[in-house]
């Protein structure tokens, strides 16, 4: 899969645009139509000269995972003195992503030169985002080697919150901050670190989104580690119930298939290829279930190798709704209906079709009426010879006694 990946600028320009953001450097229209604005919540968190904010993002666009990073700086606006106002630059990536270390680099070089270029004194000097004047980072082009793959972002327990995490924000720190994180987009949409006393004091007063420390952010991290032992612990234990349920399960199935199958062999013996299609139903049910069992042994071994939950419950998911189907494909038997003796109402001079009918009642009739016509044929066939054989005896009788008379007769 291609990386797409791209820059986004944004700012807050006062009346009559306020907040716009636009985006540079390749992007994918599709994405970027669906993309969340990276504005802030200005009466949860709000920035100061000087002070500057980091954040990354979770996003499910279609079929396409989304991580943005972004950073924040503070800038006044061209026609206001309003407090909060800011200037910005967001990097996305669509289903991979690159290093930390370079998406911080380049993040901070895109910004740095969006400072230059566009602010004048603290204040932002244009009205819009698309008049933003960018540059390319100088490694811009390696971000799109060696990507790695954005996890699924769907959670078995999702806030849907914002985390603000008060700490240091220097690229070492920050790459390790960014790596962890990623984990925790799975239980907040969006997480920001500033290490300015004022954002974090102001968020903490606000109390609307949810601050900690570097303490609390490690408390976080075991939070969600805890979770999802919790779940895998319960996954594991579901997979045990499922496979010791198997066996019984596919006894019964069994059972109750073969036993349709036996009826039909002793009412309808004619039937073989049914029967022998029923028979395939039960190899495919026997095969499924054990290839079943298998993915089971595999998906546990693989939650306890450290694979991630989510990831072996979609896989669970497919193999069990692969399974239904089979299942669903084979486990249905139609009894036949026992096969009927009753004579036909129809003059067979009278049908144009085949003698046979069109169902297994049809051709039992006919087969019955072909033996009795039959039969018939057969009596017919030996009175004729028993009376033929009566009159040839008569006549050579007859012969004989004439001829010995002849001869007994006295000559004169």
């Amino acid at each position: 899969m291609d990386m797409k990946y791209f820059f986004s600028a944004f700012g807050t320009f006062g009346n009559p645009n306020g907040f716009r953001q636009s985006f540079f450097l390749g992007g994918d229209p599709t994405i970027a139509k669906s993309l969340k604005t990276f504005d802030l919540k200005t009466d949860a968190i709000q920035l100061f000269p000087g002070s500057r904010l980091y954040g990354m993002r979770k996003e499910k666009i279609g079929d396409t995972n989304v991580i943005s990073y972004c950073i924040y700086s503070f800038a006044k606006e061209h026609s206001s003195h309003r407090a909060g106002t800011f200037i910005g630059s967001g990097l996305v990536f669509a289903d991979k992503i690159a290093s930390e270390n370079l998406t911080i680099a380049l993040l901070n070089e895109f910004h740095h030169d969006l400072e230059k270029r566009n602010i004048v004194d603290d204040t932002i000097k244009i009205n819009h985002s698309d008049r933003f004047s960018v540059s390319k980072p100088k490694d811009f082009d390696k971000a799109g080697f060696h990507g790695k793959e954005i996890d699924e972002l769907y959670s078995l327990k999702n806030t849907g919150g914002y985390l603000m995490v008060y700490t240091e924000t220097h690229p070492s720190q920050l790459q390790s901050l960014f790596r962890r994180s990623l984990d925790l987009l799975h239980t907040y949409e969006m997480i920001y670190f500033t290490q300015s006393y004022d954002v974090a004091e102001f968020v903490k007063q606000k109390g609307i989104f949810k601050i900690v420390d570097i303490h609390g952010f490690e408390g976080e991290i075991q939070k969600l580690e805890a979770e999802r032992s919790q779940i895998i612990t319960n996954t594991m234990n579901e997979f045990e119930r499922e496979a010791h349920n198997l066996i019984e399960d596919r006894r019964k199935l069994v059972d109750e298939i073969s036993s349709k199958i036996e009826q039909n062999k002793k009412r309808h013996l004619e039937n073989e290829q049914k029967i022998k299609e029923s028979e395939n139903g039960v190899e495919i049910i026997n095969k499924e279930y054990d290839e079943y069992s298998i993915r089971i042994q595999e998906l546990m071994k693989s939650l306890s190798s450290g694979e991630k939950p989510e990831k072996v419950r979609r896989l669970y998911d497919d193999y069990k709704k692969s399974l239904h189907s089979k299942i669903s494909q084979n486990r249905n038997i139609q009894s036949l209906h026992s096969v009927s003796s009753a004579h036909s109402g129809h003059d067979w001079g009278q049908k144009t079709a085949s003698p046979f009918g069109g169902n297994f009642a049809d051709f039992s009739k006919s087969n019955s009426n072909i033996r009795k016509k039959e039969s018939k044929i057969d009596v017919y066939k030996i009175t004729t010879f028993v009376l033929s054989f009566l009159i040839i005896s008569a006549l050579v009788f007859c012969f004989m006694f004439f001829t010995d008379r002849k001869i007994k007769i006295p000559e004169f």
